[in-house]
């Protein structure tokens, strides 16, 4: 039902009729696109990345703590390897310690 709801949202935030045929929706989207630039496209989803964020973001950090979004930022920089990422998740959960 969420999923229903946020793209009536989104349709009525850029002014399109929720309601519209996928179809037409596919063609109106792919007769507007526009290459940008990266800084660009960053800039346009400034406000989108502070909301998609709180979505899930805040909750992460609750559950899972700072250090372990610093060791994501490490692996998507390549600075950690997958393994080691996969030990700490392990130990996060509790797996490491013997419980289920």
């Amino acid at each position: 039902m969420g999923c229903l709801l946020d793209h009536e949202i989104e349709c009525l935030r850029f002014g399109v009729d929720p309601d519209m045929p996928r179809q037409e929706l596919l063609e109106m989207v792919e007769g507007s696109t526009v290459e940008l630039s990266i800084e660009g496209h960053r800039e346009e989803h400034a406000e989108d990345f502070v909301r998609w964020g709180r979505r899930g973001g805040l909750a992460t950090v609750r559950r899972y703590g700072t250090a372990w979004f610093s060791l994501l930022a490490r692996r998507r920089w390549e600075r950690v390897s997958a393994e080691r990422l996969a030990e700490t998740f392990a130990q996060i959960n509790g797996e490491a310690a013997g419980r289920p």
